[in-house]
Parts: structure tokens; sequence; C-alpha cells
């Protein structure tokens, strides 16, 4: 069941968090669109992003594939609906491990107006 979903981070790794453009420093990052992306624009400065390591989207994947985004595309664009969103939310913290709540409320911060009315964002693969 994905309420079992068993995630812990290696030693010395901080919880995953999102950074801005100007901290993406090389490597593989998720880019976090804001509702209004319309494929034509990516490494926007409005955007938050993920990297692809122990602090980074990798901790959340579990929630995706085994909740309500199954098909979540790693090397391209997935809408996701804020309802699959607040799901992956509480599978998080149905684990009882207090790092996820930084990158949750971080996303939540960062969500537009626009986005809460479209009731959805996109996150962009690497």
């Amino acid at each position: 069941m994905a309420n079992e979903t068993k995630t812990s981070l290696p030693a010395g790794t901080r919880p995953p968090h999102l950074i801005t453009l100007d901290e993406v420093v090389g490597g593989a990052v998720y880019e976090l669109a804001h509702s209004g992306w319309d494929g034509s624009c990516f490494w926007s400065e409005s955007s938050r992003y993920l990297t692809d390591d122990a602090e980074g989207l990798p901790v959340l994947l579990p929630f995706f594939y085994e909740g309500p985004v199954p098909d979540f595309h790693w090397d391209g664009p997935n809408r996701i609906e804020l309802s699959a969103w607040d799901e992956i939310r509480e599978l998080a913290f149905a684990t009882n491990e207090p790092y996820f709540t930084q990158v949750f409320d971080e996303v939540e911060a960062w969500l537009t107006e626009e986005d809460r009315r479209a009731g959805y964002f996109w996150i962009l693969g690497i």
C-alpha cells in the first residue's frame, strides 16, 4: 500500500527543498513551473527547482508513483493537479518523517493565485 512507503535520508543529507535559478550550480534539476507555462520557456526566474539527488525530488518520487501520479515522467513535463499534490503531501506526512515539511511549505508559499485558480502546476523533467 502507498501509505506504507518508507523513505529515509542518508546521514548528513539536507531534507528535500526548493532552490531558485540562482542556486542551480549544475547537475540535473527538475523545474517547478507555474500553471501558465506554455512549453516555450525553460529556466525561468519564477520557477523553483528540485535537484535529482537525495536532497531533491527522488526522495518524493515513491509518493508520486505509488500514489496519484503513477505515470510521472522524469524526462518530460508533468501537469501536477493540486489535489494530487495534496495527496502526495498526505502520503509523505503519513511516514511521520518530519523532514518532508519544508518542501511542502515551500511549494505552498511559491504557488500563485493563478496556480490555485487553475488547480495545477508543472514539474518539468530533466
